[in-house]
């Protein structure tokens, strides 16, 4: 068995080193000091792109170093990609209030996880298609900044998708905890921290963008 004893643990110590390595890059501005401006909104973008792809090669490759390297990159990119979002909120003074709810909805769902009976794991289509219709009511309110609509009903839809995002990836958490205990049961040779940790990171940053939108 190896580590697939404390497999949980493990995976837990792996968000843990991601969300370290996250407030390093923000605060330290790797990328930025690599050559890439993060404050032009196209470098955003392709800082973005970059992200999106290294998730699916990272969740596609075996367990090893170059897993563990592209890993560490996607967390740097992200770490830079919310360091103008945590000074923004630091600016509004609500900072520390969006870590502590973000902190406490993690601990709640995280409890839900382990404590219902893999109840969630049937839900996974309903929790994906919410997923889905975020991301194109996401888009709509892009697409509907540039044509320029009334601010008012922009800043209107932007509380609504905040909200559901909010209750989505607080699901989510618990969801994927779920799907961590799944794992840890089927652990066999060499585990796979990685793909157990990424999903919940991914929740949290999410998490972080989203009640930060609330709070302001």
């Amino acid at each position: 068995m190896g580590r697939c004893d404390n497999f949980i643990g493990y995976t837990y110590l792996h968000l843990f080193a991601a969300g370290l390595l996250s407030a390093v890059s923000a605060k330290m501005n790797i990328v930025q000091k690599a050559g890439f401006n993060t404050e032009k909104v196209l470098t955003e973008i392709f800082l973005a792109i970059v992200a999106l792809v290294l998730v699916v090669i990272i969740v596609l490759l075996p367990i090893g170093i170059l897993k563990y390297i592209l890993f560490a990159l996607f967390i740097i990119i992200v770490g830079a990609n919310l360091r103008s979002v945590a000074n923004r909120y630091n600016a509004e003074g609500t900072l520390t209030d969006v870590l502590l709810t973000v902190s406490g909805i993690f601990l709640a769902m995280t409890a839900v996880g382990f404590y219902d009976q893999q109840n969630l794991l049937g839900y996974e289509i309903y929790l994906f298609a919410a997923l889905i219709g975020l991301v194109l009511g996401r888009l709509g309110v892009g697409v509907a900044m540039l044509v320029g609509a009334p601010e008012k009903k922009i800043t209107g839809w932007n509380l609504f998708f905040s909200v559901l995002a909010t209750f989505v990836f607080s699901v989510y958490i618990a969801f994927d905890t779920q799907v961590l205990k799944e794992m840890a049961k089927e652990c066999k040779g060499s585990p796979d921290y990685i793909n157990g940790s990424l999903s919940l990171y991914l929740d949290i940053v999410n998490l972080f963008y989203n009640v930060g939108d609330l709070t302001e």
